[in-house]
């Protein structure tokens, strides 16, 4: 679709008089498709001008432009002016026949559509005169933006796909054509003598923006992030940019033949399996280009035998391309325009794709996708093939996140002949799962209860410290002694006999427990003779969790008369050792209310540090794993990035069954 200030009543002959000023009121901002504007412009004599304006059609009042127009009336025949194009790869979009065309004196308009879209008016004229200086025929009244152009009586020319534009490559064919002119000696000055009486600053033989903020200069090659192309006027003297020489960054010590194996584009193009158009090629030049010695690769490729057939790469004059390139400070053109983007395992541009710089990471295998649909199914079908088999296996079943595992998986359990415990991550998952359960009339669940929030501080903070010295199944019991000698009408007192009422019941219950990760590597193994089990989320961190004891904590224990002389032994080895410990001797302490008062006055996992094998002895503490057993049962383990490997290491012995 392109926008266009467009008048929509069809004539038969040119306009004259004041009929051209009716017609100049009527034009309208118009967004028509290729078809249409061809079709009315070329066919149905409709005017049109190829920019839009905010009110009267003025230059002041330019607001963008995306079609460019060449009359030509001078009787050049349009096989010339189309061979032009072609020498210089300048698409023509379609041309149409002036209502004063001849067979003997060819008079006729040519369309160019840009595949950027001009958003001020000075960038508009400086391209209209680039191509006016190419198509030197073409009538010089043209370089108005304002300009109006009548249609025609019939199409002399129609693209068969949808040709357009590239600024970028319509810049470097004109450094092309100024070379093929002038000479190779003496075309950089013309261009910049182009350019400066367009009050445009160059670099090489490009235009560049206005100045940043640094006092550096944008080069072409930056242009073109948004979409869209924009040349500033200068309103100080235009600096010589190419004055200012400095050794260029390129990429050195650079291997071809790994590109040649990476990127389909340079493989076709140096084995000459594939023949590529000017944007291929200007694609290869431009990464070549920023390689040492990349120029040479280009041009060898170019004229060597494998590519002798294609005759289009040699007429032109790549060499002065290149250059312009080079003098430009041109960068690599990105892989996203390349015909085998789809289809390569790529980087950010070519020079990524064969040679990465630090920091950058190269894909080498793309991930095979499938149908949300055929992944939830695949998904379902594996679930219940584990849940119905009669083993001991750990079946790990990885699927992405959001792909409806826990709902199928309540689905099931609505109907399951056995009851199941259903461990997640943290409580306030457990309500919600819980509550979705309901939702779905599944009637035979309960949710274990959690520690009420609203203890008094004096018993919270003695939880606390049970938890921190590492005696977790201690709390419990602790509770329970307080509990029996706290008045009934205390709040505690109250919180404490619901929270013991739901944790029994829950304890006992023979339907469906939504349960936490951490409760279930503490409940009693009866349970897991009554329910089979499915953990939700991987749970290896929370099996094997890391914690740490301070060295001065240590050194507290030691001192303490409660603890007996084996563990004191075995402490003060471990604070004289630096670096990696395994130990060969685990405390596990069943009986530990004679050592629980030693520990007042610490706030160090002790008990933790006792039971653990793997441990890392610093300056300042000692860090360990703490092992907690995952019960020995079946479990259906869903996650999106448990890794099976790991539980095969770490649960010798335990079968693992990987959907």
């Amino acid at each position: 679709m392109y926008e266009i200030s467009f008048d929509d009543k069809m004539q038969t002959c040119k306009p004259t008089g004041r009929e051209v000023a009716v017609i100049s009121n009527r034009l309208k901002r118009t967004e028509l498709s290729y078809e249409n504007f061809r079709t009315a412009v070329g066919e149905y004599g409709c005017t049109f001008s190829p920019a839009i304006f905010s009110g009267s059609r003025k230059t002041k009042n330019f607001i963008q432009q995306q079609i460019f127009a060449l009359d030509f009336d001078s009787g050049i025949p349009f096989c010339n002016v189309k061979s032009i194009a072609e020498r210089y790869s300048i698409p023509i979009l379609f041309a149409y026949k002036t209502f004063s065309y001849t067979p003997e004196h060819e008079k006729f308009r040519v369309i160019f559509a840009l595949s950027q879209v001009v958003k001020d008016v000075h960038t508009a004229k400086i391209i209209t005169c680039i191509l006016m200086r190419i198509f030197q025929h073409s009538d010089k009244a043209c370089s108005d933006p304002a300009r109006m152009f009548f249609g025609g009586k019939g199409l002399l020319y129609v693209s068969k796909t949808e040709m357009k534009l590239d600024v970028k490559l319509l810049l470097f064919s004109f450094a092309d054509y100024m070379c093929e002119f002038y000479g190779e000696k003496h075309y950089t000055q013309h261009l910049r003598s182009f350019y400066k009486n367009l009050n445009v600053p160059v670099k090489g033989c490009l235009p560049v923006t206005q100045e940043l903020e640094h006092g550096d200069f944008c080069t072409i090659s930056s242009l073109y992030n948004e979409g869209n192309v924009h040349f500033s006027p200068d309103q100080s003297e235009i600096p010589d940019l190419a004055s200012h020489k400095s050794r260029r960054k390129v990429t050195r010590n650079f291997d071809f033949e790994i590109l040649f194996q990476r990127c389909r584009l340079f493989h076709d193009f140096a084995d000459g399996s594939a023949y590529y158009y000017y944007n291929e090629l200007f694609l290869l030049a431009a990464n070549l280009c920023n390689i040492e010695k990349g120029k040479n690769e280009f041009l060898r490729i170019l004229n060597s035998e494998q590519n002798k057939g294609w005759e289009a790469y040699h007429k032109r004059n790549w060499n002065t391309i290149l250059n312009a390139i080079i003098k430009a400070d041109y960068k690599p053109e990105s892989c996203t325009s390349c015909p085998h983007e789809a289809e390569c395992h790529h980087q950010k541009n070519m020079i990524l794709t064969a040679k990465l710089r630090k920091g950058h990471v190269r894909i080498i295998h793309q991930p095979d996708y499938v149908s949300l649909e055929e992944a939830v199914s695949h998904f379902r079908n594996n679930f219940i093939q584990s849940a119905k088999m009669h083993d001991n296996a750990i079946h790990i079943h990885t699927a992405q996140t959001g792909i409806g595992k826990t709902h199928i998986c309540l689905e099931y359990l609505r109907n399951a002949e056995k009851p199941y415990i259903f461990a997640v991550p943290t409580y306030q998952l457990m309500q919600e799962i819980y509550r979705k359960a309901r939702a779905m009339g599944i009637e035979n669940i309960i949710a274990t209860p959690e520690l009420p929030e609203d203890l008094s501080p004096l018993l919270q903070e003695q939880l606390s410290h049970y938890y921190k010295i590492g005696a977790g199944n201690q709390a419990l019991e602790f509770l329970r002694k307080e509990y029996q000698n706290m008045s009934p009408e205390s709040q505690d007192h109250m919180l404490l006999k619901e929270y013991f009422s739901r944790l029994e019941k829950a304890q006992s219950f023979q339907g469906h427990i939504i349960t936490t990760h951490a409760r279930l590597l503490v409940m009693q193994k009866g349970v897991f003779r009554t329910h089979k089990l499915i953990v939700d989320e991987d749970i290896i961190r929370q099996a094997y969790n890391t914690d740490s004891a301070l060295r001065e904590d240590i050194e507290t224990v030691i001192r303490n008369r409660l603890f007996p002389r084996n563990i004191k032994e075995y402490l003060e080895k471990l604070l004289q050792h630096k670096g990696y410990y395994y130990s060969t001797k685990r405390f596990r302490l069943s009986d530990t209310s004679g050592i629980l008062d030693g520990l007042s006055g610490i706030s160090s996992n002790i008990l933790g540090l006792l039971e653990a094998r793997a441990l890392y002895c610093s300056e300042e503490d000692i860090t360990f794993i703490q092992e907690k057993l995952l019960p020995d049962c079946k479990i259906i383990l869903l996650s999106a990035t448990a890794d099976p490997e790991i539980y095969r290491s770490l649960l010798k012995g335990r079968e693992v069954l990987y959907y």
